[in-house]
């Protein structure tokens, strides 16, 4: 029986597991509680038409992408972005150029436009483990735990399932902020042993 919210995770006060504990989530499996919970909503943003690939923007794009490779192996990071601007702007579509964008903008510490190029590529592709990760764990930085809780777990469960891997370091910070959330509303985190393997296996 559900005997009132657990303690908070690290960092969280009282006060805020008292408001968004929910008793009805106690003892749920994750798939219960997602399906409780609701879906993500929906990205907003404009539709993105592709390119022509033999057309001189598609062309340009090739070249401003080889470029900014050769400037992200080089430590020239600042001049990466500039390309890779140039390069999203020419094709907003291009997932390629939006994740290499994201990682360079979150390498000089401005996670505000990193989080911007990854809500961009969850406009092209909604089920993306990367941008979803990042998304997710930002959310819960902000207390945000619904949302937090939708995009992380979307973000696990889409790796595992399309086979794109997710770096260690962000399986364990997501996992954490997972847990962490789910306590804050309620969710008996004990319960872990019904969320499935690729759930269970997390720090």
């Amino acid at each position: 029986a559900f005997a009132g919210p657990p303690a908070p995770p690290p960092g969280v006060p009282e006060s805020d597991v008292r408001v968004h504990a929910e008793p009805e989530l106690a003892a749920r499996s994750l798939a219960e509680v997602l399906e409780l919970l609701g879906p993500l909503a929906p990205p907003q943003g404009p539709g993105v038409a592709p390119l022509d690939p033999d057309g001189v923007d598609a062309a340009e794009v090739r070249r401003l992408l080889e470029r900014a490779r050769e400037s992200l192996g080089a430590g020239k990071l600042l001049k990466a972005i500039v390309d890779l601007e140039a390069a999203t702007a020419r094709d907003p579509g291009d997932l390629e150029a939006l994740r290499l964008l994201a990682q360079a903008f979150t390498q000089v510490g401005n996670d505000g436009r990193a989080l911007n190029a990854y809500e961009r590529i969850l406009i092209i592709k909604p089920d993306d483990p990367q941008a979803l990760m990042a998304t997710g764990t930002a959310a819960a930085a902000q207390r945000q735990y619904k949302d937090a809780i939708r995009r992380i777990a979307g973000a696990l469960l889409a790796a595992e399932r399309n086979g794109t891997p997710l770096t260690s370091a962000s399986r364990v910070i997501g996992g954490r902020r997972l847990r962490g959330g789910l306590r804050v509303i309620g969710v008996d985190v004990g319960a872990l042993q019904k969320w499935g393997d690729e759930l269970a296996a997390l720090p």
